[in-house]
């Protein structure tokens, strides 16, 4: 909107203080000081208007924009390096394969980790999820239980990492 009212102030034909030569409406000297003066004063008039405009959405992009850079730079929007750590600091999970719950939690994590991913609702190994509507849409607690036993027979343990909230007593 601003840009367009900006963009509009270019249209007019320019008009000049003094117009002299052929074709030259013939004025008398107050009457160009006069047109002189409302169009000095009008164009003044769309600057000022124009640069408020500018000045106030720029104020309200920054007011929008505060809380989620904060946001971005004060909370952490992944879990991945401190499980990554966890693995780290307990030696009987250095070779474990890690199932993830929801399992596109899991794309992170070998950027900090090297150990195997296995995602319970496509049943296999990978990196990166697939999206799609073959996977399994429901997976209980129960179902990714004995996926994870299904995978434990490989011989290497198996760490579920689960990204629900948890509601106790209910």
């Amino acid at each position: 909107m601003v840009a367009a009212f900006w963009d509009r102030q270019g249209d007019r034909e320019p008009t000049y203080m003094f117009q002299s030569g052929p074709g030259a409406p013939a004025r008398s000297d107050a009457a160009r000081s006069a047109a002189s003066t409302k169009n000095m004063s009008s164009n003044s008039h769309n600057r000022v208007l124009g640069e408020c405009l500018i000045y106030l959405l720029l104020g309200l992009e920054m007011w929008a924009a505060y809380m989620p850079v904060r946001n971005d730079i004060l909370l952490p929007y992944s879990s991945s390096a401190d499980l990554a750590q966890f693995v780290d600091q307990h030696h009987e999970y250095r070779d474990a394969i890690i199932m993830g719950e929801p399992d596109f939690y899991m794309e992170a994590l070998p950027y900090y980790l090297d150990n195997p991913i296995y995602f319970p609702r496509e049943h296999r190994f990978g990196k990166v999820v697939s999206l799609t509507t073959i996977n399994q849409q429901k997976l209980s607690l129960a179902e990714l239980l004995a996926t994870a036993r299904q995978v434990k027979q490989s011989g290497k343990p198996v760490l579920i990492a689960l990204g629900h909230r948890l509601f106790v007593g209910r």
